[in-house]
């Protein structure tokens, strides 16, 4: 049942996965396309009346050229195998197939061309093999294409990620074998094919049928493309621009007559393109990807950065009293046992103030609420201005009580403190009408101190509440030591 479960997961993944054939193009992008292809068939009807014009042969041009074409459609294969190992489409993997096809048969293409690296080519090529490679190059990738754009607009079911990895190997495969069987063919056994050229003149490519035959399938895949799939997603605009380059490029070839022509030129310029394009949307689109992505993780940052500042925020609201905005009781429980520990471990003593406003509920009944708040926060700001360490913690224990933690600090300095703030607390000169024992609003103040690893947490707490008791018992405005 697991089993299952994880085979659907993992082919629904392939399904979801983001590729070029499912990012749509933008209006932008269409436009540019008519526009390059306006212009590519500007430049086709211009050269057509001069394709036969023959110019000089220029020795560099064509190892450049296929070179070019090699390194460009090899990447682009893997890249498209890329997106076929991600996606498990069948559509994709024949695509991939075709790019290295094209890439792959361009290696005994340039090794058997006459005048490149000898005279009559190499690996026992006679006059008749480099035409019919250039055939089965011109014919076989548009036939990929072809078969491409008939499975792409089928629903298809995406391979398993062990059936994608043995479609790869098996497309390998077959391909270098097939490319073999036309090296054999085109080399060894040429006698038995139809002759197309003669010294350089392509007529007889034509006359033949041969040429003819290679067009139609070459305009046959570009309707295919540019019909079926209008240019609606990124990966079948370009291609669509990739075979019509094609189309012009067997369309100068067999126009032009022979090889060195300005139409032989011009042909090679749109295999050029054609090997071009679709990397070039990789490259565009990745690049694009890229920047979002930066974009989108500067924005996470970002996002993080405030998320982080609105929980710190929030920590520090939800650890503040809000009336008085000094700590609260639920912060003072956290830091007493943090100080608590520490002291523990360092062999220090720890000292506790407990503070309590003398007749507050007087105060409160004679000012009323809101006089009663004004005192309480006159008095926190008071205490929190009072310690001077920054290990000191006041907070409000509840009610009228307030607290002051002193870490590391004896009974001696803790009666210090305790009694320094009781009289910063009468020099404040808060008007107390209903006070029995001052004019003014006055605190008692309960002390305690103990070691914390010889004694335990709640006594101290205890101790210093009996403190403040006596403070109370014996006539309040004062600071007793437990």
């Amino acid at each position: 049942m697991v089993d299952n479960t994880s085979k659907k997961e993992k082919e629904m993944e392939h399904k979801n996965t983001y590729s070029l054939i499912n990012i749509p193009t933008t209006l932008n992008q269409q436009k540019n396309v008519i526009v390059i292809g306006i212009m590519l068939f500007l430049l086709f009807i211009i050269v057509i009346p001069f394709g036969t014009f023959q110019m000089t042969e220029i020795k560099p041009f064509l190892p450049i050229f296929i070179a070019w074409i090699f390194f460009a459609e090899l990447i682009t294969s893997f890249l498209l195998y890329s997106q076929f190992l991600t996606t498990g489409k069948l559509p994709l993997l024949l695509l991939a197939s075709s790019f290295l096809y094209s890439c792959l048969i361009t290696v005994p293409l340039i090794l058997t061309f006459p005048g490149v690296f000898s005279e009559f080519g190499l690996l026992g090529a006679g006059k008749q093999t480099a035409i019919w490679l250039w055939v089965f190059w011109h014919g076989g990738f548009p036939f990929g294409l072809l078969l491409y754009g008939l499975t792409a607009r089928k629903k298809m079911e995406s391979m398993g990620p062990k059936k994608i990895r043995l479609s790869i190997l098996l497309s390998v495969l077959i391909l270098s074998g097939l490319l073999y069987l036309i090296f054999l063919l085109a080399t060894k056994y040429q006698a038995a094919l139809p002759e197309i050229i003669k010294q350089g003149d392509y007529r007889f490519l034509i006359t033949s049928g041969i040429g003819p035959f290679v067009w139609l399938i070459n305009l046959s895949a570009f309707f295919i493309l540019a019909f079926s799939f209008k240019g609606r997603d990124v990966l079948n605009l370009w291609l669509t621009v990739s075979m019509f380059a094609f189309f012009l490029d067997v369309t100068l070839t067999l126009f032009a007559g022979a090889r060195y022509s300005l139409g032989w030129y011009a042909a090679r310029v749109n295999s050029l393109l054609s090997a071009t394009v679709v990397l070039s949307a990789f490259v565009f689109e990745m690049n694009r990807l890229y920047i979002q992505l930066v974009r989108n993780q500067n924005k996470l940052r970002d996002s993080e950065c405030k998320l982080k500042e609105m929980n710190e925020r929030l920590k520090r609201l939800s650890s503040l009293d809000g009336l008085t905005q000094i700590a609260n009781r639920r912060s003072f429980d956290e830091t007493f046992l943090k100080e608590w520990k520490r002291g523990n471990l360092a062999s220090t003593q720890l000292s506790m103030v407990l503070f309590d406003i003398d007749y507050f509920k007087k105060y409160n009944d004679h000012y009323g609420h809101q006089g009663g708040d004004y005192c309480l926060k006159v008095v926190a700001a008071a205490l929190a201005e009072s310690v001077q360490r920054p290990e000191d913690f006041v907070a409000r224990y509840g009610g009228e009580e307030f607290v002051i933690i002193l870490p590391n600090t004896d009974r001696k300095g803790a009666l210090y403190i305790a009694e320094r703030i009781r009289q910063s607390i009468e020099d404040l000169r808060i008007p107390h009408p209903e006070s029995t024992v001052s004019d003014w609003v006055t605190i008692s103040v309960g002390v305690a101190t103990c070691f914390p690893g010889v004694s335990r947490a709640h006594k101290l707490i205890a101790d210093a509440d009996k403190a403040l008791y006596s403070a109370k018992k014996e006539g309040r405005n004062r600071v007793k030591v437990y």
